[in-house]
């Protein structure tokens, strides 16, 4: 019989973020596994937090140990950040195994192909961010955010970024050769029993059409009303191609007034009345009513697609611990064509593969993805969610700014996503910000959850 136990600890990051610490303990050994570590805002005070959780890791995993296997799912900052804040300090704790998705792999040609085209439209974006900076008001500000947040973390390609800079430290800094996962794979531990835990890689997809789809189809979402709400990316392409309005945008001549001709109601525009407009139109003190870069809100809901899709890219691992078929599900922020692509995983080792029914129907801990945004979790594979023990945990915090302080805040957790979440764990859900949350029929295994002022942290006994 098994004598395994699992901790699962997730760091307080006081905002956004991933970090995640997972210790699998027998009679003979533990074995540390971190998945993720970062931060959105990236701070003044980001080192010193980090500082502080490897140092909370050092001692609690033994002054002479270091970490056995580092994951990084994608490469945004809320989840690689971290390794740049405490570069020196991860040096000295040490990694034995670094593993990263297969798009990551410099030398994979389909992953080349992928750096590319993103690196054409972040060029482009980067562009379109030196006209945006010229500007001022509310709608600026806005793009300006939303770009500030991609451009400055390039996706694939690595640059001077603080994600760029994470990949290459992680790809340099582990004792052994960098592993470069791809669907299918099935990882034993290394240097642990085989028999005991190995992991089962779902995403990302390898196609490029469930790498494009991040947004959930009906009856996919919890939340209906914003199921499918893809962009016409190939009309904003042509936007950032041009520099002007494409057929879709109110410039295109089709919409065009010009004086001294009618229009459908048989009006004609007199050239004095023309003159008056175009003379008030120029002055300054009009210049709040100017309309003629308000095509460049395209590039706002572009960039968020595309800090989507870079979501989409995820590494999701599901550990099963093997003697009791229990699973881990581990999913970064994988949107919905990253979870679709789990039906046809093309599974690498036949003596040991699982269908994604019973995979599902045996997690007993779920990572909610993207710190519960309603497109991150899509319906028909959470209701494969059956087990009885099932537990949730939550990246989120209320308290940062997106969700705070933002005109239009983003929903994390997605209200019908976590009124779910609460029915399918009979409540055992916990958040950054607030722990073991409140709830009438909460039914934790005694001795199964601890907090700390730096993180929470579920055990689970085989």
């Amino acid at each position: 019989m098994s004598n395994i136990t699992t901790n699962i600890r997730m760091y307080k990051l006081e905002e956004l973020g991933d970090c995640f610490l997972v210790t699998f303990s027998d009679d003979s050994k533990d074995y540390n596994v971190m998945i993720d570590c970062g931060s959105y805002w990236n701070r003044n005070d980001s080192p010193k937090k980090f500082k502080r959780i490897v140092k909370n890791i050092q001692e609690t995993i033994g002054n002479n140990a270091s970490l056995d296997l580092v994951v990084a799912t994608h490469q945004h900052n809320d989840h690689m950040s971290g390794f740049m804040h405490a570069k020196n300090a991860f040096t000295s704790l040490g990694m034995e195994q670094v593993v990263l998705s297969w798009l990551d792999d410099e030398t994979d040609p389909e992953a080349i192909a992928i750096a590319e085209e993103h690196g054409k439209v972040m060029n482009k974006l980067r562009n379109i961010k030196g006209i945006i900076d010229k500007k001022k008001g509310g709608f600026a500000e806005t793009v300006k955010s939303s770009l500030s947040q991609l451009v400055d973390e390039r996706t694939f390609k690595t640059d001077n970024s603080l994600t760029g800079q994470a990949t290459q430290f992680l790809k340099s800094v582990g004792k052994q050769p960098i592993k470069y996962l791809s669907p299918g794979d099935i990882l034993d531990l290394p240097g642990y029993d085989k028999d005991k835990v190995r992991i089962h890689i779902l995403g990302p997809p390898k196609d490029s059409k469930s790498l494009k789809s991040k947004n959930p189809r009906k009856k996919e979402s919890f939340h209906t009303r914003l199921h499918d709400l893809s962009i016409a990316i190939d009309d904003i392409k042509e936007v950032l191609d041009t520099g002007h309005a494409d057929k879709h945008f109110p410039f295109n001549k089709k919409y065009r007034q010009y004086p001294h001709k009618k229009d459908k109601n048989d009006k004609v525009f007199s050239h004095q009345s023309t003159k008056t407009i175009f003379k008030e139109y120029i002055d300054k003190k009009y210049d709040w009513k100017r309309i003629d870069h308000d095509w460049l809100s395209s590039v706002n809901r572009f960039a968020l697609h595309l800090n989507g899709y870079t979501n989409n890219t995820s590494l999701v691992l599901a550990f099963e611990l093997v003697e009791s078929g229990k699973v881990l599900l581990f999913v970064g922020d994988a949107q919905a064509g990253n979870w679709r692509s789990w039906e046809t995983v093309p599974w690498k080792d036949d003596n040991k593969k699982m269908n994604l029914e019973e995979m599902m129907g045996k997690t007993v801990f779920y990572k909610v993805g993207h710190h519960g945004s309603h497109n991150a979790t899509i319906k028909p594979t959470l209701d494969l969610m059956t087990h009885k023990d099932l537990v949730a945990f939550i990246p989120v915090d209320k308290r940062d700014p997106n969700i705070s302080s933002r005109k239009i805040p983003w929903k994390m957790p997605a209200k019908n996503l976590y009124k779910e979440l609460k029915k399918k764990t009979k409540g055992r859900i916990a958040r950054m910000d607030e722990g073991k949350i409140k709830y009438s029929s909460n039914n934790w295994p005694r001795g199964s959850f601890k907090e700390h002022e730096l993180y929470v942290e579920y055990r689970i006994k085989e």
